[in-house]
């Protein structure tokens, strides 16, 4: 059903992929590459500037201002004064020193000053979370030789390391007391709470500013692919579908997502949230009536934003989704879904679209996961009645089977998506085919041909 949606759809575009990459080679941005937080890199030097490589330090130019955005200025992404800076070696990787084991490199090296021998020694004054400030120190006339931080800088008081690590928490989904507790394991510094928060909340802004840009070119690359009506609205066939941080419908967060199905572009997305770490220490903090004023200044920013169970946060994302998608001049009007039916019929209720309806084609992977889900609960049904389906003897529905079958049945549905008679005779000539013997054959529905 879905294939047959995708296809009608796409008698509206004749070249439907030939748009989709001259609409791609359009776009600005790198659909190869993920979006980075790491500090542009410099361009080239010319000719005439001496190169990183030698003795001689070079310096940036400064940004242009008309070339600066405001978000470059706010996060540091651009210099307001040239410094020397060294470049850049692709062949060095952040990994975990103990700083004991440098000492040796300093051995055969003298002062500049005296000739003295020289030790490597760590300021911890001077060091910014993981970013270790290093120095150089003269053992006879006691001079500092030189010194360095053990990480590049974003801004003049942000390493890269710290926003790596910060966001590197956030990634596998644990906080800042998990993160200093692996930090004193491994018996290296780690960062403060307000340093740990403050990080956290630009990259969850670099994070938002970074999904709404991506959306936002997804959606004007789809627009080129689709037909508008008289008012600028196009009817388009999207898959949905949501995510939970954890399983068990116990999680206290959840997301969910509309994509084109013909370009596999993200068009929109939305999270929902039980829970605001904010709200709960602050209710610890004050008394009842100091919480509820500062709670309604607080409401605006708050991350709770949903009241029910985990369950439902899928359906509440997709009422959210189809009734702001007319604001971006589209309309979902076919949905491929998972074979749930609960979200179908509350956005059938809700009726965004006024008088255009709402369709639903079913998505043939999740139609086949579900035939080898039965089969897998029938095998344990009848194992718990002493009934013996699995095993390893000939004729036994053992995992691999119920696999092969979920390919079969795939195919079958793909191959004849244009005719429910052929599509049926196919699935069942798949089920002959399986439990046929040499005794008993029952090849009588199989295709002909040398690639039956």
């Amino acid at each position: 059903m879905a294939r047959k949606a995708r296809s009608s759809q796409g008698r509206r575009s004749t070249h439907w992929s030939v748009k989709l990459k001259a609409a791609k080679a359009r776009s600005t941005l790198n659909y190869d590459s993920q979006p980075t937080l790491q500090q542009p890199t410099s361009p080239p030097p010319s000719p005439s500037t001496p190169s990183p490589s030698t003795s001689s330090a070079t310096s940036q130019t400064p940004a242009s201002s008309t070339n600066v955005t405001a978000s470059a200025k706010e996060f540091g992404f651009c210099k307001k004064e040239a410094k020397p800076t060294l470049q850049h070696n692709e062949s060095f990787t952040t990994t975990i020193v103990h700083l004991e084991t440098l000492q040796p490199l300093f051995e055969n090296v003298r002062c500049a000053e005296c000739q003295g021998h020289v030790t490597l020694k760590q300021d911890s004054s001077l060091s910014k979370g993981l970013a270790v400030h290093l120095m150089v120190i003269c053992l006879d006339c006691g001079i500092t030789c030189g010194s360095t931080l053990t990480s590049r800088m974003v801004t003049s008081q942000a390493p890269e390391v710290n926003r790596s690590l910060v966001t590197s928490s956030l990634t596998i989904g644990i906080g800042h007391r998990q993160l200093s507790k692996m930090c004193k394991v491994i018996g290296m510094p780690s960062l403060n709470t307000k340093t740990y928060h403050a990080i956290q909340d630009i990259v969850h802004l670099l994070a938002l500013r970074t999904i709404e840009s991506t959306c936002l070119e997804a959606r004007s690359i789809v627009k080129e692919l689709y037909d508008a009506d008289e008012n600028g609205i196009r009817n388009i066939i999207v898959s949905f579908d949501g995510t939970w941080h954890k399983r068990g419908h116990t999680s206290l967060h959840g997301a969910a997502a509309v994509i084109c199905s013909g370009s596999g572009l993200i068009l929109d997305t939305h999270v929902m949230s039980l829970y605001c770490q904010i709200c709960v220490t602050k209710k610890s903090q004050m008394d009842e009536e100091d919480f509820e004023q500062w709670l309604e200044a607080h409401e605006i920013e708050c991350q709770k934003n949903y009241e029910g169970s985990s369950g439902g946060m899928e359906v509440e994302a997709a009422k959210i989704l189809w009734s702001r998608s007319l604001k971006h001049g589209l309309c979902y009007t076919t949905m491929i879904g998972d074979g749930d039916c609960k979200t179908y019929n509350t956005l059938t209720t809700l009726a965004p679209y006024g008088d255009i309806p709402i369709s639903k084609a079913e998505c043939v992977n999740h139609v086949a996961k579900r035939l080898g889900t039965r089969l897998r609960n029938v095998v344990n049904e009848e194992k718990k009645r002493g009934v013996t389906l699995g095993g390893r003897g000939e004729g036994t529905l053992t995992q691999e089977k119920i696999g092969r079958l979920q390919g079969y049945y795939t195919k079958a549905i793909r191959s004849n998506n244009t005719s429910v008679p052929a599509m049926r005779a196919a699935i069942w000539a798949t089920f002959h085919h399986c439990i046929s013997t040499d005794d008993e054959p029952r090849h009588h529905s199989c295709p002909g041909g040398p690639t039956s």
